[in-house]
């Protein structure tokens, strides 16, 4: 095999190309259906992953792979110099572009992960559009023999680093090109280039730690804020929050890919076969016709924009007004930033090529959603495969406007509900409920998680929303199961029983849809607890092996710093998902998994640690303080009734009093500190505000109890 089909080279011009086998009669395929404007269905992409996978399979080979391992790793740390030496003031989008992609390839070439980028397309679900893919080969990693540190958590690679880096200067740029003075642009681009040599001189010590690492990276952002301050001269602010808004509105500027992971090699007993797990994270196309619709009013009011530019007139600005107007309500409360990075971005965003980074999460559609091939091919082939599908929350949660948010839901159901075809959905939620009605635990949980149950109640009535068949069945069913700290006493119990449901989704003819806040943590490890389940099933193995394999592929991390998310920004913040796992598949992998700083450092500190927590105490003592008041009048209009009750209300209040207690350590997960804990003591809750006087539990009326029945997943 020669060098240049390993990886991607680069023309003079810095454009990535493939040199990659070209799969000619899957692209004749492809490129027939998309002249006959068939939308790709399931099957679809799952025979095309199929032979997709086999193919890869006969166009390499493992020995010569091992060969060549360390010369392209050598060869990469020289594109990369060579991409970074090369960047200047006039230097655009595609050049940063080069320099995050080749960065993650380095990345993963220092754990045995090869990638391939092929010519042939291959079909996105729910749309007549293709993509390229990228496979990321992992088979080195099941050679002992090559020594290469496949225990290595994201964070500890300096290549990671410097992808996000690039990701934050590329959003600097843009910054500088859409608002800041054409006199004053190159002198602020060329700081930004030279703080980003500096940095990557410094990321790329030798034996760097991954707190020293991230210093660096923050130590970046900040100083690439100040400049951007020091230049400005619009009447748009240079904020962490915006430029963080401009850097994931830039994955637009991408290519977006299918990704394709090939697993280490798994041992079993009964079969001699070579073995490889395989997932596969096949685009979906995110907008429903009904969105593609409204969306035409903010193409309409671009267009107009785009010709009276130079000179809005007093004539004119009645016609924009009178357009803006006829866009979507959701469009019309965004900030005049955001607006402006639509109308530069609109037509990617609205080619259903493109995925819509989870962050975004103004933007109405399906955002960082993918639908899942996952198998094991047995001597080259992938015959036999399961289908899931995982994304951020369908819940528009963050919208002021409520009717809009449910109205947005309804949508984006409807849109999930279309690409499982003839399949019946079963929506996975893996966000925490809290039911305020049940009482004061409750009432602080919902406070303190607000948006996890914005986004709980408008799923609940989103799936209501959905048509019925003729039997009066929904074509999609919801669960809600808790997968964070909240659920730490019963957590194998929780991922097992999603992954039951999972594994029995094909004789019922239905799919999974996990999804979380932002689709990457809670949503990465129960896809990857589900994929292991699955295999451990289907093979009758021992997990160890399997699950070595299928952890140390990273395809869950890779995804999380795709374009579905903040590129560059590898790794899961799945510190939830391991709280109070015991003796499970996942347990040992706790201490690589979790915490990994380069999964949080590029979503940029909007608040300081102190700030955050003091604004969740003001929000719990708020709460209590509204309970004690709603109990206090309760107490007085039902006197009567619960006097006739006294002995069964004193019983149930014993019983509650316990269960409030056996609840205070999921007060710990929230790491509030003993400012908030020590005011809950033995049954009562104490706040200052109210003078120390004390809660007695005695006291709250059922109505506003918690059920001890009631559970937390």
């Amino acid at each position: 095999m020669d060098n240049k089909n390993l990886f991607n080279h680069h023309s003079s011009d810095d454009k990535i190309i493939n040199t990659g086998q070209q799969h000619n009669q899957h692209d004749n395929l492809h490129q027939q259906s998309a002249k006959n404007n068939h939308s790709a269905n399931l099957q679809d992409v799952q025979q095309s992953v199929h032979s997709f996978v086999n193919e890869h399979f006969q166009k390499t080979d493992i020995n010569r792979l091992r060969e060549q391992h360390i010369t392209d790793l050598l060869l990469l740390d020289k594109l990369v110099d060579r991409l970074f030496s090369q960047l200047d003031v006039n230097s655009n989008n595609q050049t940063f572009s080069s320099i995050i992609t080749m960065s993650r390839q380095r990345a993963d070439a220092e754990q045995g992960i090869m990638h391939f980028r092929y010519n042939a397309l291959q079909p996105i679900l729910g749309s007549s559009n293709t993509s390229k893919v990228i496979v990321r080969d992992c088979r080195l990693q099941g050679i002992s023999e090559a020594g290469i540190p496949v225990d290595k958590k994201p964070g500890e690679i300096p290549e990671h680093w410097l992808a996000v880096m690039a990701n934050q200067a590329r959003a600097c740029f843009e910054f500088t090109d859409m608002y800041i003075d054409l006199n004053l642009a190159p002198h602020a681009k060329e700081k930004i280039v030279k703080l980003l040599k500096e940095s990557k001189d410094q990321i790329m010590q030798q034996n760097i730690t991954e707190k020293k690492l991230e210093s660096i990276s923050r130590e970046f952002n900040e100083q690439s804020l100040k400049i951007l301050k020091k230049y400005n001269n619009s009447t748009v602010d240079v904020s962490k929050k915006n430029i963080a808004l401009i850097r994931d509105y830039c994955n637009f500027n991408d290519d977006h890919e299918h990704v394709i992971t090939v697993g280490s090699k798994i041992h079993t007993s009964n079969s001699p076969d070579k073995q490889h797990p395989v997932t596969a994270s096949m685009m979906v196309a995110p907008l429903s016709k009904d969105i593609l619709q409204e969306c035409s009013k903010i193409g309409e009011l671009n267009k107009l924009k785009s010709k009276h530019h130079k000179n809005i007139s007093d004539i004119y600005k009645p016609i924009l007004t009178q357009k803006l107007n006829q866009t979507p309500l959701w469009f019309q409360g965004l900030s005049t930033l955001e607006q402006d990075l639509i109308t530069k971005h609109f037509d990617k965003i609205t080619d259903n090529k493109h995925i819509l980074p989870t962050s975004l999460r103004n933007l109405p559609g399906l955002r960082n959603a993918y639908v899942e091939v996952r198998g094991i091919s047995e001597n080259g082939k992938l015959e036999n495969s399961h289908l899931e599908c995982r994304s951020g929350t369908i819940a528009q949660f963050l919208y002021s406007d409520k009717n809009e948010a449910q109205r947005i839901t309804n949508s984006n159901f409807k849109r999930a509900v279309e690409l499982s075809g003839d399949k019946n959905l079963n929506i996975e939620c893996l966000n925490t409920e809290f039911n305020p009605k049940q009482g004061i635990f409750h009432n602080v949980m919902a406070a303190v998680m607000g948006e996890e149950r914005k986004i709980c109640s408008l799923l609940r009535k989103g799936i209501k929303s959905l048509e019925v068949n003729k039997l009066g069945k929904s074509k999609a069913t919801l669960n809600i199961t808790a997968t964070n700290g909240a659920a730490r006493y019963h957590k194998n119990e929780a991922l097992d029983t999603i992954a039951d449901r999972s594994r029995s989704n094909a004789a019922k003819n239905q799919i999974s849809w996990l999804m979380c806040k932002s689709g990457k943590d809670r949503t990465g490890m129960v896809a990857t607890n589900n994929f292991l389940q699955q295999l451990c099933s289907s093979t009758q193995q021992d997990s160890s092996n399997i699950a070595n394999s299928v952890m140390m592929s990273n395809h869950s991390e890779f995804l999380a710093g795709h374009h579905g998310s903040s590129r560059g920004a590898a790794g899961l913040k799945a510190g939830g998902v391991f709280t109070g796992l015991k003796k499970h598949i996942l347990s040992r992998y706790k201490s690589r998994m979790t915490p990994s700083a380069i999964a949080d450092t590029n979503y940029i500190k909007f608040n300081s640690l102190g700030h955050k927590i003091a604004n969740k105490i003001s929000d719990i003592k708020n709460t209590v303080l509204i309970s004690i008041k709603a109990i206090s009048k309760s107490n007085t209009t039902k006197h009567k009734r619960e006097h006739l009750n006294n002995n069964r209300e004193n019983s149930q209040a014993s019983a509650q009093q316990i269960n409030y207690k056996n609840n205070l350590n999921l007060y710990q997960d929230i790491k509030l500190g003993s400012a908030v804990i020590s005011t809950i003591k033995n049954g009562n809750i104490k706040m200052h505000q109210t003078k120390d006087q004390q809660l007695n539990l005695n006291a709250i009326p059922t109505s506003h109890k918690k059920n001890s029945k009631s559970r937390l997943i």
